[in-house]
């Protein structure tokens, strides 16, 4: 993992890509919540994944900030 290799078109080591995209979501609890929010109320997405079941800890904080709004 963090190695980018020269086929690949996304890694780890490599995040600039992705930014401004649901795809990654960086920074803090509330810096997340802001960029779903943008999300759902600009493109009118609201259904998110995590991709691994491990993550779900620490996203709990961020469901909990957006939960009623």
């Amino acid at each position: 993992m963090g190695e980018l290799k020269a086929d690949e078109s996304w890694s780890a080591a490599r995040t600039a890509p992705l930014e401004g995209t649901p795809q990654l979501l960086l920074g803090t609890r509330q810096d997340i919540a802001d960029q779903l929010r943008h999300w759902r109320d600009e493109h009118d997405l609201s259904y998110f994944v995590l991709h691994h079941e491990r993550d779900l800890p620490a996203f709990e904080p961020v469901a909990e900030e957006l939960a009623g709004t």
